[in-house]
């Protein structure tokens, strides 16, 4: 169904690889579906393209500025050759002349921001993930441009999401500290990090460094001789997440590492190490979920040994800290994401009778079967008076979902009574597995809810149906309650009106 997917990160001598970080948490889960992922990138650095590089992303190396109008032209041409539709932006340089131009070539624009914008925006999605985000730092913007604002779009990796047991022990004896201020470091915090060691008051105090200046292993070399701790150095890693369930408290930047800090719920404190971390640890810090240091210029050796020891000698503080932080950062952000940009090209067209043979073949589908609460195979007969019954019911809305070039791709009934609908959906055998199934329910519901007299839907699964499950849930519905459907175990979702 879907073409390739190019993303165009900023990264260069003072950004950091915040957006490449945060680009790459995305497109995993788009490659889930099957669909392969391209980056544009100047000012490669080894390391950063060998973990895109493991991931199975094509790599595109450019000599264009990104933001620039030649890096535009560039971008208009890889989409071009490689038949893209859509072009992920991740920084601050990508401006409205930017945008439009990649849009005047036809091309879908989806941009990633921190900041807000003074210039205009035109790009088709805006998401910005941070717990600040309100529409009014994009005030100027076309009217079909969609935000996708807050903490519920925060995009997480792999390595988080397939972590088996995120929520953080909280010890009562604590004495590891993570220190990590990005791959790159361009402030050189990890220095002011590595001096505040010597200060903190903690017996058996246990450090790793990860990321931050090759020159700072030498420094790190000359604690080891001098303090009374165990210190180690991680250029880079693979597996942050092991990292932060070891350790008990985190010293870290305000930037793309505080989500994955929330959602371990790792006891933290933040330096805002850029303009755009100012608002995220300012707001972190007033709600309490992690303990703000201010802005780096001001941040001491001794002022960050005296928050890392407050945190860690007090576990009420930390049992505080972890439990507000965790509700923040749910770890579904770029599923939510993946099914917003599928639904854009999902359309509802209504069934009709020319469409009975496709139905009959989807409803005799052995997976479809096998999910129903009816397992029988359906006879052409019984179908046909089955539809015309359905087709002439004012209260039923039958539609055929298919895609951005019309093909079919699945059907969704809602049977509609007392201002509640029932949902009924089925995706075609040759498109299950691809992540389709909740961006169909997405589309469909939300359309329901705007054509028919309704205020919720319902849906009822079987109890051992757990794709089925996970697709309505994935799509904004929750989960009510267990009961019987036809005698069988099911369970029953629900989507409300907002």
């Amino acid at each position: 169904m879907e073409a390739p997917l190019i993303f165009r990160p900023d990264f260069g001598r003072g950004i950091g690889s915040g957006h490449v970080m945060r680009c790459l948490a995305f497109a995993q889960n788009w490659m889930a579906g099957g669909w392969p992922v391209s980056f544009v990138m100047s000012g490669q650095v080894a390391p950063l393209i060998e973990r895109l590089v493991k991931e199975g992303i094509q790599l595109i190396e450019v000599e264009t500025a990104a933001g620039t109008s030649e890096d535009a032209e560039r971008m208009v041409e890889i989409a071009t050759q490689q038949g893209a539709r859509r072009v992920v932006l991740d920084g601050y340089s990508f401006n409205s002349a930017y945008q439009h131009r990649l849009k005047s070539a036809g091309l879908k624009v989806m941009l990633i921001d921190d900041c807000g914008y003074n210039d205009h925006c035109c790009a088709d999605i805006i998401v910005n993930q941070n717990p600040h985000a309100d529409s009014r730092l994009y005030s100027s913007r076309e009217p079909d441009t969609r935000l996708l604002l807050g903490t519920e779009f925060v995009l997480l990796r792999n390595e988080f999401i397939d972590w088996e047991n995120r929520r953080q022990k909280i010890r009562h004896r604590t004495n590891r500290v993570l220190v990590t201020f990005g791959g790159t470091d361009p402030q050189n915090l990890s220095a002011k990090a590595l001096k505040s060691l010597r200060h903190l008051k903690v017996e058996g105090l246990s450090v790793i460094l990860v990321g931050g200046r090759p020159e700072n292993v030498g420094r790190l070399q000359d604690f080891k001789t001098t303090m009374v701790a165990d210190i180690e150095f991680i250029p880079r890693t693979d597996n942050m997440c092991r990292l932060m369930a070891w350790a008990d408290v985190a010293l870290s930047a305000a930037g793309s590492t505080t989500w994955e800090l929330a959602y371990m719920g790792l006891p933290s404190v933040i330096i805002a190490a850029a303009e755009n971390q100012r608002p995220i640890a300012s707001v972190l810090g007033d709600r309490e979920m992690m303990l703000n240091l201010g802005w780096h210029e001001s941040v001491t050796p001794r002022a960050i040994a005296g928050a890392l020891d407050d945190l860690l000698q007090s576990v009420q503080l930390q049992r505080k800290f972890s439990n507000r932080a965790m509700g923040l950062v749910d770890g579904k952000g770029a599923q939510r994401l993946k099914n917003e940009i599928l639904s854009e090209d999902i359309n509802l067209r209504p069934v009709d009778l020319d469409d009975a043979d496709l139905l009959l073949e989807w409803a005799n589908d052995p997976g479809t079967r096998a999910a129903s609460f009816s397992s029988e195979p359906i006879s052409g007969s019984k179908h046909i008076r089955w539809l015309e019954k359905k087709l002439d019911d004012k209260d039923c809305y039958f539609f055929i979902a298919v895609d951005y070039q019309a093909i079919p791709i699945g059907q969704i009934r809602f049977d509609c009574e007392d201002r509640a609908a029932v949902i009924s959906v089925s995706i075609a055998a040759q498109y299950r597995g691809s992540g389709l199934g909740s961006p169909v329910i997405m589309a469909a519901s939300r359309k329901i809810l705007r054509i028919a007299p309704v205020d919720r839907i319902d849906a009822y699964v079987r109890a051992d149906n757990e794709k089925s499950r996970r697709a309505f849930i994935n799509a904004g519905y929750a989960q009510r309650d267990d009961l019987l459907v036809d005698e069988q175990p099911a369970l029953h979702l629900m989507y409300e009106r907002s």
